[in-house]
């Protein structure tokens, strides 16, 4: 029989291609969603290509096209079949990444939707902008906003929706008329109206991370607001890196690509240092950071919660009439909370974390998800012993400096006061750059070593961010105190930033560690503790059997409960991303998961 074929793909991790009759008279383009009889179920589906000939027997129909114009054009297929390449996901699910929630139901749309193809573009080039505030980083990229939407379209992605929001007043006062925004908290309606406007083209587009996939098609630029920030990592499946998404849509579209940041990635570094990267360094730096070590033989016997020294400087600035900011890790009061008798620790029955007791609100709080249960005085396991706290949390600590300066005023950076004498704050306040600088004179670091001390490579890299952006707001001074003064990180803290990114490089392809080597993190998570360690084991045996590999023994995920499911991971490294990436899915193939599910992220 002579008929159309259509190749469609389904919003299920299934990776493969289906066969369908298309009707006599249906018009039915690449990128259209049809209405199909799937394994005894009605679903949506995209239509992906069109053939003449099939090898199914027994091929069904399609039932209905949803729209009047595919959704779809053909080059984001195109990109879907890239991104496969790159990443261990079905073609279905990352062509439905593409389409809002909306399109993904039976919900016929009667608009047509307008496909505008960009203008031929010199070759494309990547450009890594560095400057402390985002403010002053668009000065630097705003001709090359104007210049490309007086033809094609713009899209800059931002990690957080906060930053989203401010950075939108930005832009439309510059670009006015020209701004659509998309982000995942927009009600249904919104976003799809949202996404329709995208298809005109000619637009400036400002999201989080569904913005690139949601990238018009006359796009000629691409900016990515803090590419060094961990939000941009896509937490849940499909698991992914947006930089890396945008380094791929570069490369697809033929399009320029700016990554503009306070501190860049290590692999955008490395790209600057093999000139496949072009720096913009408008303003070169300074910071006065003076490292002292906390470390004396006249205290080694001597419990004290502030150091001797740390109360010295802080009384000699306080009569110097000098605002005072200290940077501190830890929330809450305390560490954990602890029975002396019996030695039972309080976790949280939700994550497992330990909780922290907060002298606020007089009760055990876990700060990862924010549950909150009264702590009794006596156990509840042993009914004997009594409930202590343990450590110093941010309460404590301004507890015990306030004792010290009762006559200064001494706040945490979530209270609302007019004039204080002494803030502290949480290393997490400065995630992003966005963060508002407070007017203060002298900085302190304290409990840095607590950070250096995580089972993390990248430890010494964030801590360096960290202090960095610290004393990036207009602290005259800034005191770290540490044990570990002879690290390489203070060696350089002081020194142009490429100074310390050389050191750690170098570091880094000693180790064999990224950006030198590609490493995967496979993510088993079940109901069933015991039976998820076992099946984990299973896996970690047969990925070890490969002598192409490394691969590292399973280990609790922190946090190791949400929901409900026990998590467990393991880490294997590789030489190449694409072998790396075959090598793991054809474990897998070899692996009987049952009830486990597996996601995995490539770095």
């Amino acid at each position: 029989m002579n008929k159309s074929i259509a190749k469609v793909v389904f919003n299920l991790g299934i990776d493969k291609e289906f066969d369908y009759y298309i009707p006599p008279e249906t018009n039915l383009p690449v990128g259209s969603r049809v209405w199909v009889e799937f394994n005894r179920k009605k679903r949506v589906g995209i239509v992906t290509e069109i053939t003449k000939s099939t090898k199914v027997k027994n091929v069904k129909s399609i039932l209905a096209a949803l729209d009047k114009t595919p959704c779809l054009d053909k080059s984001h297929i195109a990109f879907a079949r890239f991104l496969k390449k790159e990443y261990p996901y079905a073609l279905g699910e990352l062509t439905f990444m593409m389409v809002p929630q909306g399109l993904r139901r039976k919900n016929k749309i009667s608009q047509d939707f307008v496909h505008v193809d960009r203008l031929s573009l010199p070759r494309p080039r990547i450009y890594c902008i560095k400057h402390n505030h985002m403010e002053r980083r668009f000065q630097e990229y705003k001709d090359m906003v104007a210049e490309a939407l007086t033809q094609s379209s713009v899209v800059v992605c931002f990690p957080l929706v906060s930053y989203l929001k401010f950075a939108q007043k930005l832009f439309e006062k510059n670009f006015p008329e020209k701004v659509i925004t998309v982000h995942s908290y927009q009600k249904e309606k919104e976003l799809l109206a949202n996404w329709i406007a995208i298809k005109k083209g000619r637009c400036l587009l400002l999201g989080t991370k569904l913005a690139l996939f949601y990238y018009p098609l006359d796009l000629s630029l691409i900016i990515i607001e803090e590419e060094n920030n961990p939000y941009h990592l896509q937490p849940e499946k499909p698991f992914y890196n947006l930089v890396d998404i945008a380094y791929f849509l570069s490369q697809c579209k033929k399009v320029n690509l700016v990554l503009s940041a306070d501190y860049p990635s290590l692999k955008t570094f490395k790209k600057v240092k093999e000139k496949r990267v072009e720096l913009i360094e408008p303003v070169k730096e300074q910071s006065s950071i003076e490292v002292l070590t906390t470390k004396s033989y006249l205290y080694k016997k001597t419990s004290y919660i502030v150091h001797p020294l740390l109360l010295e400087l802080l009384r000699k600035h306080l009569e110097a009439h000098r605002a005072i900011v200290i940077l501190y890790t830890r929330g809450g009061s305390s560490s954990l909370i602890k029975c002396v008798s019996c030695g039972h620790i309080y976790l949280c029955p939700h994550c497992l974390g330990f909780l922290r007791f907060s002298s606020k609100e007089k009760q055990g709080v876990c700060f990862r998800c924010n549950y909150r249960e009264d702590i009794p005085n006596l156990c509840r396991e042993c009914n004997s012993g009594y409930v202590k706290s343990y450590g110093v949390g941010i309460e404590r600590l301004t507890a015990h400096i306030r004792q010290s300066f009762p006559q200064a005023t001494i706040r945490q950076v979530d209270e609302e006061r007019d004039t204080t004498d002494i803030m502290l704050v949480r290393y997490a306040f400065l995630d992003t750059s966005l963060a508002p600088a407070p007017k203060v004179d002298i900085g302190f670091v304290i409990d840095c070593d607590a950070f250096l001390s995580r089972i993390d490579f990248e430890a010494a890299f964030k801590l360096y961010c960290y202090v960095r952006r610290f004393a990036s707001w207009g602290l005259s001074k800034v005191y770290v105190f540490t044990e570990r003064k002879g690290n390489y990180l203070w060696k350089n803290i002081n020194k142009i930033w490429y100074n310390f990114y050389e050191r750690e490089l170098h570091l880094r392809k000693e180790a064999a560690l990224p950006p030198y080597r590609h490493l995967a993190k496979l993510t088993l998570r079940g109901r069933d503790k015991n039976s998820l360690f076992a099946k984990a084991s299973s896996l970690y045996n047969i990925l070890s059997q490969d002598n192409t590999l490394e691969a590292f023994a399973p280990m609790a995920e922190v946090p190791f409960k949400v929901r409900g499911k026990f998590y467990y991971s393991i880490v294997v490294k590789g030489r190449r991303r694409l072998t790396l990436r075959y090598k793991i899915e054809e474990a897998i193939g070899r692996f009987h998961k049952g009830a486990i599910k597996i996601a995995i992220m490539l770095q």
